[in-house]
């Protein structure tokens, strides 16, 4: 039973990280067409802990996406979200 757990573990281990947090899938999902994908998933893996723990700050995100333009998109975030987003910015 032993080994049992621990070989669940590993897998549990090697599996997880492959799955983006439901909040950098949206993210993903929402980018403007034409992003760069490594550079959207830096960008949402980077918004992702900007916002971690700030439930209503991914809900604003989250339903501000998709981003069909960058500056009208920005220009219609509250400052704590234009905050975040500028913090992750390349």
């Amino acid at each position: 039973m032993r080994n049992g757990l621990i070989v669940l573990a590993s897998v549990a281990a090697l599996v997880s990280p492959a799955f983006a947090s439901d909040f950098e899938a949206a993210c993903m999902e929402g980018a403007p067409d034409g992003v760069d994908e490594a550079g959207a998933a830096e960008y949402c893996a980077c918004l992702a802990d900007e916002t971690h723990g700030n439930e209503a700050l991914r809900a604003e995100l989250e339903a501000s996406w998709p981003v069909t333009d960058l500056e009208s998109w920005q220009a219609d975030l509250s400052a704590d979200a234009g905050n975040a987003a500028a913090a992750c910015q390349p």
